[in-house]
C-alpha cells in the first residue's frame, strides 16, 4: 500500500483562505525624480549599448527606487526622530506601511513583513528601531541554528515582538510562524 498526502488533504480547514489585497501607492516628489533621473540617464545609456544587461540593470534600479531610494545611496543610520521624518519622506511605500503598522499595533496584531531585498529588510530594521518595536529578522545571513530560535522568540507569546522581517528565499519555505 502507497499512502499519499496532498497539501489540500492535509491542510483542509487548517488555514483560513488566503485573502489579497492590492493597494496602490503613490511615489512621494522626490522618488518620482529619483525615478525620472534613472530613465533618462538609463535611455541615453541603452542608446549606445544596447545591451539586454543594462536593460536588467535599469530595471531593478527602479525596483529599489520604488520601495526606497535609500536602496540606490549610501545611506546614514537612522538613529533620532528628524531622521526618521527625512526616511519616510523619500518613501511612499514606507509612508503607508508606517501608518499600517500602527494601527495593526493598536489592534493588537503582529506582522510578518517579506522583502526580496536584503538591504531593504537592513533599512525596515532601522525603522524599527528608532520606533522601538520589538522585530525578528530571517534571511540567507542567518545562521541556521540561530533560525529556530528567532522563531521561536517570535512564536512566544511574551516575546514582545511585533514585526518579523524576512527575505522571501529564506523564509518561503517550511517556517511556522504565528501572527
Amino acid at each position: 500500500h502507497i499512502l499519499r498526502r496532498t497539501k489540500r488533504d492535509v491542510m483542509k480547514g487548517a488555514i483560513p483562505k488566503k485573502k489579497e489585497q492590492i493597494i496602490r501607492v503613490e511615489s512621494t516628489a522626490y522618488q518620482k525624480q529619483i525615478y525620472k533621473h534613472i530613465l533618462q540617464k538609463s535611455y541615453d545609456a541603452l542608446l549606445k549599448d544596447k545591451f539586454v544587461s543594462s536593460l536588467r540593470n535599469v530595471v531593478m534600479q527602479l525596483r529599489k527606487c520604488c520601495n526606497h531610494t535609500g536602496l540606490l545611496m549610501e545611506h546614514e543610520p537612522m538613529r533620532s526622530q528628524e531622521q526618521l521624518k527625512d526616511f519616510l519622506d523619500k518613501s511612499g511605500k514606507m509612508q503607508l506601511l508606517d501608518r499600517m503598522l500602527f494601527m495593526l499595533r493598536s489592534r493588537g496584531h503582529r506582522v510578518l513583513i517579506f522583502s526580496q531585498m536584503t538591504r531593504m529588510l537592513d533599512l525596515l530594521e532601522e525603522y524599527c528601531y528608532i520606533r522601538k518595536w520589538g522585530w525578528e529578522r530571517l534571511d540567507g545571513s542567518t545562521p541556521v541554528q540561530e533560525r529556530q530560535r528567532a522563531i521561536d522568540r517570535y512564536n512566544s507569546d511574551q516575546s514582545g515582538k511585533f514585526i518579523f522581517l524576512l527575505s522571501t528565499r529564506a523564509g518561503g519555505l517550511g517556517i511556522n510562524l504565528t501572527s
